[in-house]
């Protein structure tokens, strides 16, 4: 008959649990990439945009727009795992994933950026938008001041 002690009960467990972690954490990194990359193109679309309403809402109000354009994301993800045991408490265990984007932002300004903004819009960009299934009207709304002497609103 074989006895097993309390030890074994604790060291296979533990050996058990760091194969498969390990043999785990190689599917961590294209998982990471792959959840996170849709995350961050949508936080900077949805944050790009209010920058653009409230550089519009500025220039309604005159005051000067500022725009800030993220240079570079990177992003570092850690995880961890502990285990242990006692004879009395039985076994613990505990995992910690982390994820520590570092975004980098650059203003926005200068002759080139000023002459970008204020330049006239191209015949052909209004058709781009046009076809892309804005309504013509709402087009020529924003658009334009005046046609034939007749002022927007």
């Amino acid at each position: 008959m074989v006895r097993f002690t309390s030890r074994y009960w604790l060291v296979v467990p533990c050996v058990i649990s760091m194969i498969l972690l390990l043999s785990s954490c190689a599917r961590l990194g294209p998982k990471t990439v792959k959840s996170g990359r849709n995350s961050y193109n949508a936080a900077l679309n949805t944050t790009e945009m209010e920058q653009l309403l409230l550089n519009i809402v500025r220039f309604r109000f005159t005051d000067s727009p500022y725009f800030l354009k993220i240079s570079s994301i990177s992003s570092t993800v850690e995880s961890s795992v502990s285990l242990g045991g006692s004879e009395d408490k039985g076994f613990l265990g505990n995992f910690q994933y982390k994820e520590k984007p570092t975004m980098i932002y650059a203003p926005l300004g200068g002759k080139d950026f000023v002459q970008q903004l204020l330049n006239r819009i191209d015949l052909n960009k209004i058709f781009l938008l046009v076809g892309a299934g804005w309504e013509i009207d709402d087009v020529l709304r924003l658009f334009t001041n005046s046609i034939n002497g007749i002022k927007n609103a």
